[in-house]
Order: C-alpha cells, then sequence, then structure tokens
C-alpha cells in the first residue's frame, strides 16, 4: 500500500474513506464511552466486523456484505 494525498480542495477523490470514517464516529464513537485504549480497541474491531460481515447495507440491496 501506498500512502498519498489528495490535492486540496478534491474531497470527492475520497469520498468513501470519509463517509465510512463518519459512520463509525456516528455509530461507535459517540455511542460509547471507552475508559482504556484496549478497551476502546476491542469495541472498534468489533464494531467494523459488524458493519463488514452482519449489516445490511442498502448499496447492496440491504443484504449484508458476507452473503
Amino acid at each position: 500500500m501506498v500512502h498519498e494525498r489528495i490535492p486540496p480542495k478534491t474531497l470527492n477523490k475520497n469520498a468513501h474513506i470519509e463517509s465510512y470514517h463518519a459512520i463509525i464516529e456516528l455509530e461507535c464513537y459517540r455511542r460509547n464511552e471507552f475508559d482504556t485504549y484496549p478497551q476502546a480497541y476491542e469495541m472498534v474491531s468489533q464494531f467494523i466486523q459488524d458493519y463488514n460481515q452482519i449489516r445490511l447495507h442498502g448499496s447492496i440491496y440491504d443484504f449484508s456484505p458476507s452473503i
């Protein structure tokens, strides 16, 4: 993987990443209070796992990606 910076004022080039981070913030960070880093890591890892494997996604006709 190569880290690449996008030009200023071209946020649409990484809109899918911005959207993903917004979802994590709204559905995970704001709903939980973390006391320790390991606790936060575990909860965020579980959220990402659920998001990628279980959660229904409208863009794929309300199926989960694991189907």
